[in-house]
C-alpha cells in the first residue's frame, strides 16, 4: 500500500501514460525494423524479382511467400501500434475518468461509474502481477479505468478513488477492495 495518500483536491489530476522505456526504446525499435522491411520492397521492386530479398536464404518459394505475408502484416501493424502507444493517455480526476487511445476517445462521468475493483499482487505463469484497481461505468463489459501499482501516479489515483467511495461507498465492488481502501477512509473523518 502507498504511504503519500493525502486527500486529493477537486483539481486533482492522475495522467497515466505508456511507460516512456516503451516508446524511447520501442518506437526507434520498431521504426528500424520498419524501414529494414521497407528496404526489402523496396529491393524486390527494383531488381524486378520478388525473390530477391530471400534469394540467398534457402527458403524457397513457399518460405517467400510467407515472408512476404510477415513483411506485408508488419509494414501495416508496426505504425499503428506505435501510434496507439504514444497516444495512449488516461485521465482520472474528481469529475470522471478520460481515455484516449488512437482516434478512440472516452469520457465517463464519475456518476456512471458503477464499481471501482481492487486485485492484490499476484503470480500468473511466473510473473509477478501488481496490485490493480479497475473502474467499472454503466453498460460497459470492460474497465473504463486500469490503474497498477507500477503506474506513476498510483497513491494519487488510489486517494482519488478513495474520495469517491467515501462519497458513494456502495462503489466498491467487493469485500477485498473495502479491505484496501479501508485504512484511506478511515484516516479523512
Amino acid at each position: 500500500m502507498s504511504s503519500d495518500l493525502r486527500r486529493p483536491s477537486r483539481t486533482e489530476r492522475v495522467v497515466v501514460r505508456t511507460p516512456w522505456p516503451l516508446l524511447w526504446i520501442g518506437g526507434p525499435a520498431a521504426a528500424a525494423l520498419w524501414v529494414g522491411m521497407l528496404a526489402a520492397v523496396r529491393l524486390a521492386v527494383t531488381e524486378g524479382d520478388w525473390m530477391a530479398p530471400f534469394r540467398g536464404s534457402g527458403i524457397g518459394a513457399v518460405g517467400s511467400v510467407i515472408g512476404w505475408l510477415i513483411v506485408a502484416v508488419l509494414l501495416v501493424v508496426l505504425p499503428v501500434g506505435v501510434w496507439y502507444a504514444a497516444s495512449y493517455r488516461e485521465v482520472l480526476d474528481a469529475d470522471g475518468v478520460r481515455l484516449r487511445v488512437g482516434r478512440r476517445r472516452t469520457d465517463t462521468p464519475r456518476e456512471q461509474v458503477v464499481s471501482v475493483h481492487y486485485v492484490g499482487a499476484s503470480s500468473v505463469d511466473g510473473r509477478q502481477r501488481p496490485s490493480r484497481v479497475f473502474v467499472m461505468a454503466q453498460g460497459q463489459k470492460q474497465p473504463v479505468a486500469r490503474f497498477t501499482a507500477r503506474d506513476r501516479g498510483w497513491e494519487r489515483a488510489v486517494g482519488v478513488l478513495a474520495q469517491w467511495l467515501m462519497e458513494r461507498p456502495e462503489l466498491a465492488a467487493d469485500a477485498r477492495t473495502r479491505d484496501f481502501f479501508a485504512p484511506h477512509l478511515g484516516d479523512r473523518s
